[in-house]
This record gives C-alpha cells, sequence and structure tokens, in this order.
C-alpha cells in the first residue's frame, strides 16, 4: 500500500468516528436556567449596594461626656460622643480620634475608634474612647474622618427626627 492510500483511509476512519460521535441523542437533563436580572433580585428583597459619600461628609455630634474612671488599676479618661450620619450617603470608614495635649500643644496621649461597617444615613452610634491619664494633659481635641474624605462635626443638642410620612386625612 502506498503512503497516501494509507493517509486516505486514517483520514476516513477520523471523519467515520467524528460523525458517530456528532449523532449521539439528546441528553435528559434540562439547560440550565438563566441568571436573574438586577432589577427582579432588587425587587425580591436583597440588598442592594449603595455609593458611600465622596469628599465631605455632615455628621451630628451631641455634647461629648467624659469621666474619669479606673480599669485594670489604671486611671483613665473615658469619653463617649453620640453622633448620626447627617449625609444622604453611607460615611464608610468613620474615624474619631481623641488627641490630648500639655500646655505647651504636644500631643500626649489620646485614642482612636474606626467604625466597623458604613454608618447608614440617619443611623446614631455612640463612639467610645479610653485615653490613659497622664501627668501634664491639659485640653483635648476631637478629629473626624471617613474613608473617602473629611468630616464636619455639626454640634447638636439632640438628633433630628426623621421625617414621617403624613396620615391621609379622611
Amino acid at each position: 500500500m502506498t503512503k497516501n492510500r494509507k493517509l486516505l483511509i486514517v483520514g476516513l476512519l477520523s471523519l467515520t468516528v467524528v460523525a458517530c460521535v456528532g449523532d449521539q441523542p439528546a441528553s435528559d437533563t434540562p439547560p440550565p436556567e438563566p441568571l436573574p436580572s438586577p432589577e427582579s433580585v432588587a425587587v425580591a428583597g436583597r440588598p442592594t449596594l449603595v455609593a458611600a459619600v465622596r469628599g465631605e461628609a455632615e455628621l451630628a455630634m451631641l455634647p461629648p461626656s467624659a469621666d474619669n474612671e479606673t480599669i485594670d488599676g489604671q486611671a483613665f479618661i473615658v469619653t463617649e460622643i453620640q453622633v448620626m450620619n447627617l449625609a444622604d450617603a453611607p460615611i464608610a470608614g468613620l474615624t474619631v480620634e481623641d488627641l490630648w495635649y500639655d500646655n505647651d500643644g504636644n500631643t500626649i496621649s489620646g485614642d482612636t475608634y474606626r467604625h466597623p461597617t458604613p454608618l447608614s444615613p440617619g443611623e446614631p452610634i455612640t463612639v467610645t474612647l479610653q485615653v490613659p491619664r497622664v501627668d501634664g494633659i491639659v485640653n483635648n481635641q476631637y478629629q473626624f474622618s471617613h474613608a473617602n474624605g473629611e468630616i464636619v462635626p455639626v454640634q447638636m443638642d439632640e438628633f433630628p427626627q426623621p421625617d414621617t410620612p403624613e396620615a391621609p386625612v379622611e
């Protein structure tokens, strides 16, 4: 047999195998269902992502309360500050710093609080800061920031009440 005949026979056998494989009966398994659209997921009550505030964000702040406390035998200044997000979007990475200074303006001590989740619009939280009490501390300063910019604290006596829809008049 010549070389060309061998190649022709091998080629025909290959085509026969391919043709037999292509004639297999259809599978009994149904095709996979398509993924739901984003609109149907939102309607189904699942949470949707909301973009966080970028740039300056307003934060309501009630007057802080500071007390001297002893924790594990050490003196601390424990400060609690109630804050509420006044922005229209969540505040991601809210950070509050309490820095204490001496008479010359040198930083002596401080503490930092970082909120673990985005702070939703209108959501109030209580920030607790614990600063070790050391000799020479005279005054303090609070600094607010977030992951995407600065915080503008607004001092208030009480938090604003959320708008409630009025009952229809009958």
